[in-house]
């Protein structure tokens, strides 16, 4: 499953994840621990929830359909409360990552005022300063406090900070394309058994020294 945010981190991560299957290099950090916890928002974490159960967790926000080809996506939304109220949507890439299962590939969350179909969002009764990833990133937070939760950035670029992870995960014999992906072990897995590759990344924008944008994204992909 490919997951694409309509912001450019998805084509950076795409472009990492290719240099390093062309260097062979590997990351150092893995997507499944510590990092979960930076990928979990209001209890929904990347790659192991769908919109059906954000809706069932949060309420039944709108679900609507954004963007055409492969960038299309469904996505729900939320507000919070307060004078510090943020959107909080969660999207699913629909070519890969889609109905009927819909798997949360993208989080974003921004200042309201930042973002354009507030109509489509459903109130929550938390404040914007409650809405945190499990590791603590949310807005507001200094760059400091960033370098504290990830460490240094990845790449930085147009007062961003991208972060990135790499890893490669065995692909279960039970999966139901696995006997098709063995067929093709040496052209695409250099002779090994079947695996997806997963990248991941985090990118905070910023205002002078805050956050003022958060998007988390999960690519997985084969061969």
């Amino acid at each position: 499953m490919i997951g694409k945010c309509r912001s450019s981190l998805i084509a950076l991560l795409l472009f990492a994840l290719a240099t390093a299957a062309q260097t062979g290099a590997t990351q150092s950090r893995s997507f499944a621990h510590p990092d979960v916890d930076s990928m979990t928002v209001l209890g929904i974490t990347l790659g192991r929830a769908t919109l059906a159960q954000v809706r069932a967790k949060l309420g039944p926000a709108r679900l609507w359909r954004d963007g055409d080809a492969s960038t299309a996506e469904m996505k729900v939304c939320y507000v919070s409360r307060g004078p510090d109220a943020v959107a909080i949507v969660f999207a699913s890439n629909t070519e890969m990552a889609g109905p009927p299962e819909s798997e949360v590939t993208d989080v974003k969350v921004v200042e309201l005022g930042a973002y354009k179909d507030r109509s489509n969002c459903r109130d929550l009764t938390i404040s914007g300063d409650k809405v945190r990833t499990t590791s603590g990133l949310g807005l507001g937070l200094t760059a400091q406090r960033v370098r504290g939760i990830l460490g240094a950035p990845t790449t930085t670029a147009n007062s961003a900070w991208n972060y990135f992870w790499y890893v490669e995960m065995p692909m279960p014999p039970t999966d139901k394309s696995y006997r098709y992906w063995l067929s093709r072990k040496e052209e695409c897995f250099e002779g090994k058994e079947p695996f997806f590759t997963v990248s991941s990344g985090i990118r905070l924008g910023f205002d002078g020294d805050k956050v003022v944008s958060l998007i988390l994204s999960r690519v997985e992909s084969v061969c």
